[in-house]
């Protein structure tokens, strides 16, 4: 069996380093990550929701994005609506 700890000296920030996403394209989730509860199933399955929800809310503001750059004035004199 495996599990993390952090040797003496150190505080609970290193937990917060190893979850630092990168490039918010690489996520990390699992016991080691999870400052509040480390060494548990409970912290491994927090973490993989804290991810999954980070993940989600870039996706959200990537679309929001869109939206907010699409034309608002479509210009349809050009188009034929003659049936």
């Amino acid at each position: 069996m495996a599990y993390s700890y952090l040797p003496v000296g150190c505080d609970g920030s290193l937990y917060d380093d190893i979850a630092t996403p990168v490039a918010n394209k690489v996520f990390f989730a699992g016991e080691a990550t999870s400052r509040a509860f480390p060494q548990t199933v409970s912290g491994a399955y927090t973490s993989g929701l804290r991810e999954a929800c980070r993940i989600l809310d870039l996706e959200e503001e990537a679309q929001q994005t869109v939206l907010d750059e699409r034309p608002t004035d479509l210009d349809t004199s050009a188009v034929n609506m003659e049936i």
